[in-house]
């Protein structure tokens, strides 16, 4: 089901409504649904995966410091992210007489100041960083 879900999430994006029209809170509330569906499922199976594995092998406790470590940066990043939206929403550029020849497109275009990307860029490093931890205890205590 996991899976299903992350395969899903690049297809609703690409048929994501222009931000102006009328239901994309509706394109919102289901695209932040499948994708938070989406890593609490991942989260559970890794968790669960875990615990199979432990019968088999001594995972210690490094596979789980790794896996509550990824569950926090998750819970930190969102909390993040969600706070960013509330306190600094991104704004429409106000439109000058040159943009008079794009008059045709419907939707403004939105002004980023490029602190979304670094909190996208330190999450993605922080991620990799997590999911090597995890890889690297499993390997090492199949090696045992």
């Amino acid at each position: 089901m996991t899976l299903i879900l992350c395969f899903i999430q690049p297809f609703m994006a690409l048929l994501r409504p222009n931000p102006t029209a009328p239901r994309r809170f509706i394109f919102n509330w289901l695209h932040r649904s499948v994708g938070l569906s989406a890593h609490m499922m991942a989260a559970i199976s890794v968790y669960l995966g875990m615990e199979l594995y432990k019968n088999s092998f001594d995972l210690g406790n490094g596979a789980l410091y790794a896996w509550a470590g990824w569950i926090g940066l998750e819970a930190t990043i969102w909390i993040v992210f969600e706070s960013y939206q509330t306190f600094f929403p991104l704004k429409p550029k106000e439109k000058t007489w040159t943009d008079a020849a794009d008059a045709k497109d419907s939707a403004k275009p939105i002004e980023d100041t490029g602190e979304r990307r670094v909190i996208l860029i330190i999450y993605s490093a922080l991620n990799i960083a997590f999911t090597l931890a995890l890889l690297i205890s499993v390997a090492m205590a199949s090696l045992k």
